[in-house]
């Protein structure tokens, strides 16, 4: 691996241009939240890369599975394990591995390894964010405050872009 690889890697951060954190909320046991986890691993082999089939997809949400959208991009994005660190140092060692797993490229990543989750963004440039967005860790994005009349251009844009993605992205979409 060339530095300059093994840097950009150590220094890609969390797209805040296309996407808000989710808000923290405590990690509670949900089958909606069960099920919707197991769709977004749907085809990604443990410990190993996305098979070409998972590297887009995109689901529906009811109103009723909305509820657990932050708690379910918080359990995918390392934030509940972080949280449940006993102190500081702990938790430095986990963004440590973390960051260090990320940089390792071409090596098969651990089933918990953290995505990157987030709501999309509106706003009058979302088509040309979209088209800018090359996911750094296999992503969750939380389409819930999108003007619905947006949403297909999105889904097009990412659909097509998707082959040349190295990680997996999956849209949930509320509506």
């Amino acid at each position: 691996m060339s530095r300059s690889s093994l840097f950009s890697r150590l220094s890609a951060r969390f797209d805040t241009d296309l996407l808000d954190p989710p808000v923290y909320r405590t990690p509670s046991p949900d089958p909606v939240m069960a099920n919707l986890r197991a769709w977004c691993r749907l085809g990604l082999a443990p410990g190993g890369p996305p098979v070409a089939v998972a590297r887009f997809a995109v689901r529906h949400c009811k109103p009723d599975e909305a509820r657990v959208l932050d708690s379910l991009a918080l359990d995918l994005d390392g934030s509940h394990r972080l949280a449940a660190c006993p102190g500081g140092l702990a938790k430095l060692a986990l963004r440590l591995r973390v960051k260090w797993a990320d940089a390792l490229a071409g090596r098969a990543l651990p089933a918990d390894h953290p995505w990157d989750a987030g709501h999309l963004i509106d706003g009058p440039d979302l088509l040309d964010r979209v088209g800018r967005f090359v996911p750094r860790r296999a992503t969750l994005i939380l389409a819930t405050d999108v003007a619905p009349a947006r949403m297909p251009a999105v889904v097009d844009l990412l659909t097509r872009r998707a082959a040349g993605f190295d990680q997996p992205v999956r849209l949930l979409v509320v509506g």
